[in-house]
């Protein structure tokens, strides 16, 4: 494990590169941690740099079951849903096993923040008939980049996440017109069971339903409203642990977007919370995104989407460049 305290590069030739090739699941992937006081933050080459492992408080906020979960990017090109769907932690043929399709090209660390490049894989490989998919390649050509910044303004609760998605002209698939990205998507820790609308504005918590017959209700509320400022939070019913995302970003914002993941399996039950951004593209080009996680305690939470909220003039910083 790689600690925040020194300055880390990894250049990844492969997307097996990493990993202990003992070839069973028990394999072994390398990661990179960063923490604060509040939280402790953990990518894997397992899942091409996605985040693995987020904990608040002893508890586990992420769920690793497999490389669709995590907390991640993936995207949509053309509104083709998965069958045109690059997603950074790897294919769904990658189950829950040790490796990712996906192309790790680097992880920088250095103090309180962590960098990571990949080439996403798409979400279906090429053994998919064709007719269910738009990808000619497992792999995408456009670069995802993700900066994680434990802290904003002071405030340890708060985790910055940056992403910037660069649209290459070498195409693995029919040209692309448009995203509908998640930046980024968390699946949790089924304890995080309560959701729930907050207004930082008039300071109201809604409680709103997400039961397995209900699925589509709370993103059904958001997407009605498309109120950025309207944060979706995910509590333990005891309200130790929370989490909510908040993106200060006008500009491309679409949704948010939660539900249950309901399971008979209790290693893949979960819950999800996104933050979604829409909008055209145009090859050779770079699309920058910016979404606050706030992880705490629930009144700690709605204090921090205050702050973040009288703040919401900020624009997403730049990506370093490669």
């Amino acid at each position: 494990m790689r600690f925040a305290s020194t300055l880390l590069t990894a250049l990844l030739l492969t997307p097996l590169a990493g990993l202990v090739d003992s070839g069973t699941p028990e394999t072994t992937a390398e990661t990179w941690t960063v923490s604060n006081t509040v939280m402790r933050v953990t990518v894997s080459a397992r899942d091409a740099g996605a985040v693995c492992s987020l904990v608040y408080d002893g508890l586990e906020f992420v769920n690793d079951h497999d490389h669709g979960r995590q907390l991640q990017v993936a995207w949509i090109n053309n509104d083709l849903d998965e069958a045109y769907n690059p997603t950074e932690a790897g294919a769904d043929s990658d189950g829950g096993g040790p490796r990712s399709s996906s192309q790790l090209l680097s992880v920088n660390v250095e103090g309180a923040t962590l960098q990571t490049q990949c080439h996403p894989a798409y979400w279906r490989n090429l053994s998919v008939p064709e007719r269910h998919r738009k990808n000619t390649a497992l792999v995408t050509k456009d670069l995802l980049t993700k900066r994680l910044t434990l802290g904003h303004r002071g405030d340890p609760h708060v985790l910055v996440f940056d992403t910037t998605v660069a649209i290459s002209s070498d195409f693995t698939g029919p040209p692309i017109s448009s995203v509908r990205i998640e930046s980024p998507t968390l699946y949790s820790n089924p304890k995080l069971a309560w959701h729930c609308l907050f207004d930082p504005t008039s300071g109201e918590l809604k409680d709103v339903s997400s039961h397995a017959t209900m699925k589509n209700q709370m993103n059904e509320v958001i997407r009605r409203v498309t109120r950025h400022d309207l944060i979706p939070v995910l509590s333990t019913h005891d309200q130790r642990q929370a989490v909510a995302f908040f993106t200060p970003q006008r500009e491309n914002f679409w949704a948010y977007y939660t539900h249950d993941v309901p399971s008979d399996d209790p290693t893949n039950a979960c819950g999800k919370i996104t933050a979604f951004f829409k909008h055209p593209v145009a090859t050779g080009q770079s699309y920058s995104y910016r979404t606050f996680i706030i992880v705490g305690d629930l009144a700690t939470v709605k204090a921090s989407a205050r702050r973040l909220l009288n703040r919401q003039s900020e624009t997403p910083a730049p990506h370093s460049k490669p």
